[in-house]
């Protein structure tokens, strides 16, 4: 199968239907973005290359669960979200039993930036958001930084359109407020 133009209902129908090419076909087109919410989600204590193959393991079994094929989309970052919430609390938890040393101590992970200032808050802003509650936070990052409508961020992680529209918010105001307090950050808030 080498269509990449395939509608996402034409394609649940070819993996559903075990069609040669179809789960790479799947890859292809949604690895790129699971591996940009697994970035944005953010944790030290995940690895991106092991995670993305148990949420394309996750998704290619749950396929069938789907009932809305056109949602496609929304199910990959929904499986996504779950399987990084996962991956990093049970991550966190064998760090901290491992490793009895605090956070801040670790080597710093964001050597893209070649400022030192703009790095340093980076991994700040990146801290504040990691002591956000795990629903809010994966609301945020879904909504502010991947872009998406409440509506879809409400269906990627099945809550109310309510529910998504208070976590983000709640988040963002969580974020401000230790921001204020942060030296580093006060003058970005």
């Amino acid at each position: 199968m080498t269509n990449t133009a395939l509608s996402d209902t034409a394609l649940v129908g070819a993996i559903l239907a075990d069609q040669a090419g179809a789960k790479e076909l799947a890859w292809v087109r949604f690895q790129p973005t699971v591996r940009r919410v697994l970035r944005r989600f953010g944790s030290r204590f995940m690895d991106e290359d092991d995670v993305t193959q148990e949420v394309f393991f996750t998704f290619f079994r749950k396929l069938d669960k789907l009932r809305d094929p056109t949602a496609l989309h929304a199910f990959v970052i929904a499986i996504t979200v779950r399987t990084a919430k996962h991956h990093a609390k049970r991550g966190y938890q064998r760090w901290y039993i491992e490793q009895p040393v605090a956070p801040d101590l670790l080597g710093d992970e964001v050597e893209c930036l070649d400022d030192l200032h703009a790095r340093h808050e980076l991994t700040r802003v990146e801290d504040l958001l990691r002591t956000a509650r795990p629903r809010d936070r994966a609301a945020f990052v879904l909504r502010v930084v991947a872009g998406m409508t409440a509506k879809e961020v409400a269906r990627t992680l099945g809550i109310s359109i309510a529910t998504a529209v208070r976590s983000t918010s709640r988040a963002q105001a969580h974020i401000k407020c230790r921001a204020q307090r942060d030296l580093f950050l006060t003058a970005y808030v």
